[in-house]
């Protein structure tokens, strides 16, 4: 699983702490 974001796509904190959550535990699983 890829998951490639633009630096300019200018999310708001909550997209962007979602994104964080989503992508920690995408690490997590390996």
């Amino acid at each position: 699983m890829s998951v490639i974001l633009a630096e300019t796509a200018g999310f708001c904190m909550g997209v962007k702490r979602a994104v964080d959550l989503v992508l920690d535990i995408a690490q997590r699983k390996g």
